[in-house]
């Protein structure tokens, strides 16, 4: 009688479709009947950039609350910091501190950008105080700076800046945004910034971007630029070859059973459009394998440029010169990354060369897309 029960039982699991994914049932007991199963679960698709020397790594937002909608939940305060209207101002109009007040967040290191946007405001018109006027340091390195004596005007535009995390080897991120008196307690300086993210694609044709599904069987994903255009089947390695519609990337994937997941969407800007390059470079030889560089930044690129990068070489450097011919300076000034305002003057100094020999500059201007300018030589 309990044999015939269990054959009875037998025979009904395997008369009707099953939403498990695989049973193992020994040959000897199914014997003439065939065991099968349906698959119903779409995949799951998530998009990174393809890097050469490690595994890529899917985009995932690492800050908490970049918009401050749950007002400073998320982030470390200290001194002035008040929320209005999903944005953080840092420093006051009628603070009389004399140091910054800042707000921070640590983040794992697995993010290629930050981006952000900001509007300063001063009331400080002397040369050398509040300089910086507002700062962002990342592990106490300084990113990005402006100074009260470079805002006209009382305030800047709002602007968009986008800095490069790849330069950062450490696995947490320390991202301090700081602003307010520096050198009195008079005349103050402050900003308003929101919009604190990392995950937007930035890309440019040469940027590779990767699926990484996780799916039992063979999928094949698709990209739709806009509403208006059909979808794209694409296999990995890919890259983009226009921007988005309304910057924002559409994808899924769907597998060899018709299962489709839901479109997936992020934020995703391209550009091919390469940053103006420095004008003005001057070098001076200070002695002792130190050298004193200044020049202008950009007129017509503020909140593209995301670094400079310097090179040197004991021959003179033209506009035709190779740039694997040269050697790569590291900057030992911490703003040398941080980009000023249009027109500005910036002064670099750099030592440790060889005394004996004469060397030539050349700068470069990066944006975060990974375009570059036209090398700037002195001259």
């Amino acid at each position: 009688m309990t044999l015939m029960i269990m054959l009875v039982l037998l025979a009904w699991f395997v008369g009707f479709p099953s939403q498990v994914t695989a049973m193992f049932v020994p040959s000897e007991t199914i014997r003439n009947n065939t065991l099968s199963f349906d698959d119903w679960t779409p995949p799951k698709t998530h998009i990174a950039y393809q890097y050469v020397s490690n595994n890529p790594t899917p985009f995932q937002e690492l800050i908490v609350n970049g918009d401050f909608v749950d007002g400073t939940q998320g982030w470390d305060i200290h001194g002035e910091v008040e929320t209005k209207d999903h944005l953080v101002q840092i420093g006051s109009e009628h603070s009389i501190l004399a140091e910054h007040s800042s707000v921070a967040q640590l983040i794992p290191n697995t993010a290629k950008t930050l981006t952000f946007t900001y509007q300063i405001f001063t009331t400080e018109q002397s040369a050398g105080f509040d300089d910086p006027a507002f700062e962002v340091r990342i592990n106490d390195k300084q990113v990005f700076q402006i100074r009260a004596e470079d805002i006209h005007n009382g305030s800047t535009e709002v602007q968009t800046v986008r800095i490069d995390l790849t330069q950062f080897s450490e696995d947490h991120l320390l991202i301090t945004f700081s602003a307010g008196n520096t050198g009195d307690n008079e005349n103050p300086s402050w900003v308003e910034f929101s919009h604190v993210t990392t995950i937007p694609i930035l890309a440019n044709p040469s940027t590779q971007l990767t699926f990484l599904i996780d799916d039992l069987q063979q999928s094949i994903s698709f990209i739709q630029y806009s509403s208006f255009t059909q979808p794209i089947p694409v296999a990995p390695p890919f890259t983009l070859t226009q921007n988005p519609e309304n910057n924002t990337l559409t994808f899924w994937s769907e597998d060899f059973s018709q299962n489709k997941e839901e479109s997936l969407h992020i934020p995703a800007s391209f550009n091919n459009v390469a940053p103006q390059p420095i004008r003005f470079l001057s070098t001076m030889n200070a002695g002792n394998g130190e050298y004193v560089l200044e020049f202008t930044t950009p007129s017509d690129d503020f909140g593209n440029i995301s670094k400079y990068e310097l090179y040197a070489s004991p021959t003179p450097i033209t506009h035709e010169t190779n740039l694997s011919t040269l050697t790569r300076v590291e900057q030992t000034q911490e703003s040398f990354h941080s980009p000023l305002i249009p027109e500005a003057e910036e002064t670099l100094f750099i030592n440790n060369f060889d005394p004996n020999t004469q060397y030539y500059f050349a700068i470069i201007s990066q944006d975060a897309f990974g375009n570059h300018s036209d090398i700037q030589e002195e001259g």
